[in-house]
């Protein structure tokens, strides 16, 4: 029996830049390089990670109405989600690939179409495709 081949994971538990898009993004990218020279293929962020992972916010509701401020918030939230594919897949795609490194990612992804939410996971291969 062949022998596995063994290599480094790094599981990257981290605090996001909450519900800023652009700078979650940049952390990903910088974390992943950090990864990266310490000799992991496999770079994994946890679950919702961009854009933050909203614990305790009810986004203003209660069963049948929903509070100015709360649509506000949950606004904020849905313009910080990702858009897969978009400009932002693209940037970490592009890190997967620099860094020949598998690449997951949890996120909060935006559907232009119908403007539902959904909890997705990212997960890039070492030439930068999305799996």
């Amino acid at each position: 029996m062949t022998e596995p081949r063994k290599f480094k994971v790094a599981c990257v538990q981290a605090t996001p830049v909450i519900f800023d898009l652009d700078k979650s993004v940049e952390k990903v990218i910088k974390l992943t390089g950090q990864a990266a020279d310490l000799g992991c293929r496999l770079v994994v962020f946890p679950e919702t990670f961009i854009p933050g992972y909203p614990a305790g916010l009810g986004f203003g509701t209660v069963v049948g109405s929903r509070t100015e401020a709360g649509r506000d918030q949950f606004k904020e939230y849905w313009q910080n989600s990702v858009e897969v594919p978009g400009v932002h897949t693209e940037k970490l795609a592009q890190c997967a690939k620099k860094h020949e490194v598998f690449l997951t990612v949890g996120v909060t992804e935006r559907d232009k179409v119908n403007k539902t939410l959904y909890c997705t996971l990212l997960y890039f291969g070492p030439d930068g495709n999305l799996l």
